[in-house]
């Protein structure tokens, strides 16, 4: 996975037996698995805030990095 197939939509559930118990929880506001990389672009994108994905493909992991006005 890299930070540009996130930011289309793919996602991979690393514990699909976690995310089946979350999707029953009740007061759980918010359930749309697999989106946070593109509200989270799209939140920034509509307060002006840059906003940077660096993946660290070694590590299996990305970061992110808010930048300040």
């Amino acid at each position: 996975m890299t930070v540009e197939s996130i930011k289309y939509g793919i996602h991979i559930e690393r514990n699909p037996v976690l995310v089946s118990f979350l999707r029953d929880l009740e007061g759980i506001p918010y359930r749309g698995i697999g989106t946070g990389v593109q509200r989270i672009q799209r939140e920034c994108d509509e307060h002006g805030i840059k906003v940077e994905f660096q993946n660290l493909e070694k590590e299996d992991q990305f970061t992110v990095v808010f930048y300040r006005p």
